[in-house]
């Protein structure tokens, strides 16, 4: 008790100890000038390009690399000019005082044309080559007939027109038309599958689905239940064979993909996918509004015939019939794989299996 009270007499003092020990505060007043200071604008530096707007441009050097010697500054219409300011502004961009970098100018890489717009064009024609080579000979390829009876065996099956049915560890074919089929209750694990090349059929069938091998929404997957589409079991992934190009193409092919087996490896291979259902989208596909129109019990209005005949939902139904002249799919079987159990597929096998290749015939049409 005694050291508390020394030491409170001794913070308390006037002493030059207790100065330093609390803290003190100076205040400075700053006499601030009348006017706002503003600082001068930079004056242009020489050689540096800037269009009507005031927005630095390329260097004259990597203006003439990028996009040829040909090319030119368009003028725009002097009407325009003032529309163009006034929403530049709008959006906070500063026009009178812009801000100027210092010009960069260095040699680029060769371009593979006259200018950056042919140079990528050039570069995706070159990447993309092989594996439109092979859709253009998918495309011109007929359907072959579907085989009568489709082979139980679990595994790759390919119905030759000249050998037949033949066990095979996966299709051969380097151009496929793709679809699996999951029996929903049982898991996400494909139940069944079938492929088509140019000139045959391929049937893959799930060991579970023959042997009745326990499955559930808890399961963990291993990848042989998966769909190989590029290897067999004694396949290493180093094998230089795997950089093929290879092209798969299907309705929502996300889906079926995410149940191939060699999509899981860590090195890809040279095998590409090409979703119908994306490409229908660029072409003819609908917004919000227009799905909830084509989806309403309703009479469409008149305003709304124009676009309704030219396009449709995603479904492979419905963009069947509008590419095909309203050709009809039969999807009665769908049910069977959305609320059925693996006794029933496999009691409907042979029909589930050709519901399956016309949903394959359908994609490729």
């Amino acid at each position: 008790m005694q050291r508390i009270a020394y030491i409170r007499r001794y913070c308390g003092s006037k002493s030059r100890a207790a100065a330093e020990i609390f803290p003190r505060s100076t205040v400075r007043r700053l006499n601030l000038p009348d006017s706002k200071c503003e600082e001068p604008s930079p004056a242009q530096p020489p050689g540096v390009r800037l269009n009507e707007m005031n927005i630095q441009l390329l260097s004259a050097g990597l203006h003439r690399q990028v996009f040829g010697d040909a090319a030119k500054l368009q003028k725009v219409d002097i009407s325009k000019l003032e529309s163009l300011r006034k929403e530049l502004t709008r959006h906070g961009i500063p026009l009178d005082n812009p801000d100027i970098r210092p010009d960069v100018d260095f040699r680029l890489p060769q371009l593979k044309g006259v200018g950056i717009e042919e140079h990528f064009f050039n570069v995706a024609q070159e990447q993309s080559k092989p594996y439109r080579d092979l859709l253009e000979a998918l495309v011109r390829g007929e359907v072959p007939s579907t085989p009568k009876e489709w082979s139980e065996e679990p595994g790759w099956t390919c119905y030759d027109p000249l050998r037949g049915a033949v066990s095979v560890p996966y299709p051969e074919d380097t151009a496929l038309v793709f679809d699996v089929e999951v029996c929903v209750p049982a898991g996400a694990a494909p139940v069944m599958a079938t492929a088509l090349s140019p000139t045959r059929w391929y049937s893959w069938t799930s060991p579970r689905l023959i042997s009745e091998l326990p499955s559930g929404e808890h399961h963990r997957y291993q990848l042989d239940e998966f769909i190989p589409l590029e290897s067999a079991p004694k396949d290493k992934q180093s094998d230089g064979k795997f950089s093929t190009p290879r092209v798969v193409v299907g309705h929502n092919v996300s889906y079926d993909r995410a149940r191939i087996r060699e999509q899981y490896w860590l090195k890809s291979t040279g095998l590409r996918f090409v979703d119908t259902m994306s490409l229908h989208v660029c072409v003819s596909g609908v917004t919000s509004y227009q799905r909830a129109m084509l989806k309403s019990s309703k009479e469409l209005p008149l305003e709304d015939l124009s676009w309704s005949s030219q396009s449709s939902l995603n479904n492979l139904a419905d963009v069947y019939s509008l590419y095909c002249d309203g050709a009809k799919l039969d999807k009665e079987k769908r049910n069977l794989f959305v609320e059925g159990t693996l006794p029933e597929i496999r009691a409907e096998f042979q029909s589930l299996m050709t519901y399956c290749a016309g949903d394959v015939a359908a994609t490729k049409n």
